[in-house]
């Protein structure tokens, strides 16, 4: 069962032109935005590991629009996460983050970069005992990555790159 704990969006390129000649492998910059729709601290939790939308469009949402009918219809390239498979961040209530992320791509193609899952889990289910990463976001804020019964987040729709071979 899905629980709306927090919203998230990524933002990033719609189309970039990269020379795979000269160098094999295009990193695109990715913004995830993360907002707590609670009254309560949350810690969230953005994993890479697992993609709910895999390679394919097939599984992704159904949605009435005609340029989204067209995207399920077709298979989209596979590409890497760059960083860490689980990052998470502590977002007071109400607060709004960004998570800077990269996709690393090794051929021209369309992407969809919505493959990732965000899980959240209320500070009042945590435990009292957590094992810290020791590493700190860009606030100054100490990672945690020991997740108890984060709850998954409604995915976002596809959110597509174009990479194009330039020459």
């Amino acid at each position: 069962m899905l629980q709306q704990l927090a919203t998230y969006c990524i933002r990033h390129p719609a189309l970039v032109h990269h020379d795979f000649h000269y160098n094999r492998l295009c990193v695109v910059r990715a913004t995830v935005i993360l907002h707590n729709c609670c009254d309560a601290c949350l810690t969230v939790y953005i994993s890479t590991a697992y993609s709910p939308h895999k390679s394919t469009a097939e599984s992704l949402p159904m949605s009435s629009g005609q340029a989204l009918q067209h995207i399920e219809n077709m298979a989209l390239d596979e590409f890497s996460w760059c960083g860490p498979s689980l990052m998470s961040l502590r977002l007071a209530a109400r607060e709004t983050a960004e998570v800077q992320m990269r996709a690393c791509i090794v051929h021209p193609g369309v992407f969809n970069l919505s493959g990732f899952t965000v899980t959240a889990s209320p500070e009042s289910i945590l435990s009292s005992v957590k094992l810290r990463s020791g590493r700190t976001t860009s606030s100054g804020r100490e990672e945690n990555v020991c997740p108890k019964n984060p709850i998954m987040q409604l995915a976002i729709p596809p959110s597509i790159l174009i990479v194009q071979n330039t020459l």
